[in-house]
């Protein structure tokens, strides 16, 4: 009876050599139990640092043999895989020796298939402005993707594209048969227009001449009229001139004399004042010289006695006007240095304080600032001292250099290595391939 060959999974064939060799789980386990948990308290804890120092030889001794275990037992795997990478750079070599220039020829017939397909393009281009000058010149316009000349349209593409002789022979008389057509009728409108303008200019002229001829009958009449008119109101305006006359000179002379009381002739005939007024400026000019006399002597006394009071009046409000500045003064320079000492919403009116009030407030607030200021800082530099210290500590418990390597492995892990097409990058590939072994069997 014959035996089965048991296949004996990788991971467990190297299970079973490293406990030959008593490299176990178990044993790194009883590793990290002695030895996991020491740690130096200083230069004077010398017992720690001697079980430190045997506990690494101890650890180094088991590591040294795992690695030997390890490296031996894939020594068979690296042989077939650089067995494997040979074979690989030979054949690929051998293809791409046929495969290159093929690439090369394919891709120069593609690339002279695309220029001629980009010379035919813009010779259509050019062909279409030359075309499109011409169907211009007679009119054609373009609309919906089409050109259109009355009867006849062609489609945008269908003039681009067509052949020269296409072009000449079938599309081109087109629009010129329907531009005579188009043109003739243009003419005959032209013709008619150019008629129908002539009887109306004709016509025009006729009714000018009549228009003119009433126009010059109305002329004289109204002439006549206004000869008329202006010798009555050359009559009228002497009269009314030497009535107005008579009326500025009166006016002129009672305006000097009410002009010292503050009358100004002009905006309030009779007014020297928003209360008082001595008559209209018609009453004025019809005032017999009595009565004008007494209501002038009336008002001299009342003008006189009204500018003392306004004077009065007048300096009293600029005395009030400064105080009330020196006061706004004050009061805006103290709200300023109490600002400056943290104090924005004080109840009281400062500028009612005298000055011996003002010294202690000012004092008392300056005080309290620069102990507030004092405080601040040494909060400040409390807080300051706490960073530094926290950030010492964080160094000094820096990532253990195994973990260092473990990221750096794990970035080395994730680097991919692509197919080349060229033989000068796929060799370059293959050994990269090979670097990146050495480095992971480290």
């Amino acid at each position: 009876m014959s035996e089965e060959l048991q296949v004996v999974p990788i991971e467990e064939q190297i299970s079973q050599e490293l406990v030959k060799h008593n490299v176990t789980q178990a044993v790194i386990s009883t590793l990290n139990e002695k030895y996991g948990h020491l740690k130096i308290a200083g230069i004077e804890d010398k017992e720690t640092y001697l079980l430190v120092k045997e506990g690494r030889k101890e650890c180094k001794a088991f590591r040294v043999a795992a690695k030997k275990i390890c490296e031996k037992g894939r020594e068979e795997a690296v042989a077939i895989q650089k067995a494997w990478v040979a074979k690989q750079k030979e054949v690929t070599d051998q293809i791409a020796a046929i495969e290159d220039p093929l690439e090369e020829q394919e891709k120069a017939y593609e690339a002279a298939v695309a220029k001629d397909k980009a010379d035919r393009q813009r010779r259509q281009e050019e062909q279409l402005i030359l075309r499109q000058q011409v169907l211009t010149g007679m009119g054609v316009l373009y609309s919906g993707g089409s050109f259109i000349l009355g009867e006849v349209a062609f489609e945008l593409s269908l003039v681009k594209e067509s052949e020269q002789d296409i072009w000449e022979e079938s599309i081109l008389p087109k629009f010129k048969e329907e531009y005579e057509k188009v043109e003739a009728e243009r003419i005959e409108l032209e013709r008619v227009k150019q008629e129908h303008e002539a009887e109306m200019n004709r016509q025009r002229e006729e009714l000018e001449r009549k228009q003119k001829e009433l126009e010059q009958k109305e002329a004289e009449l109204k002439l006549a009229k206004e000869e008329q008119e202006r010798k009555q109101k050359e009559e009228d305006a002497k009269k009314a001139a030497e009535e107005a006359a008579r009326i500025e000179r009166l006016w002129r002379s009672r305006l000097e004399q009410l002009n010292p009381i503050g009358w100004n002739g002009q905006e309030a005939f009779a007014r020297y004042d928003e209360s008082v007024i001595v008559a209209t400026y018609k009453e004025l000019i019809e005032m017999d010289e009595g009565t004008f006399a007494t209501v002038l002597n009336i008002h001299h006394d009342k003008v006189a006695d009204d500018a003392k009071q306004k004077e009065q009046k007048r300096l009293a409000e600029i005395e009030e006007q400064k105080e009330k500045q020196r006061i706004a003064d004050l009061r805006r320079h103290r709200c300023d240095l109490l600002i400056q000492y943290g104090v924005s919403d004080h109840h009281e009116d400062v500028a009612k304080y005298n000055d011996e009030q003002w010294a202690s407030l000012l004092e008392n607030v300056k005080g309290a600032y620069e102990e507030q200021q004092r405080l601040k800082w040494e909060a400040e530099q409390e807080e300051k001292r706490k960073q530094d210290e926290l950030i010492r500590l964080q160094k000094l418990d820096a990532a253990k250099d195994k973990e260092k390597w473990e990221e750096m492995m794990q970035k080395i892990n994730e680097v991919v290595v692509y197919e080349m097409r060229s033989s000068q990058y796929r060799k370059k590939a293959m050994i990269l391939r090979e670097k990146l072994e050495e480095i992971k069997a480290l």
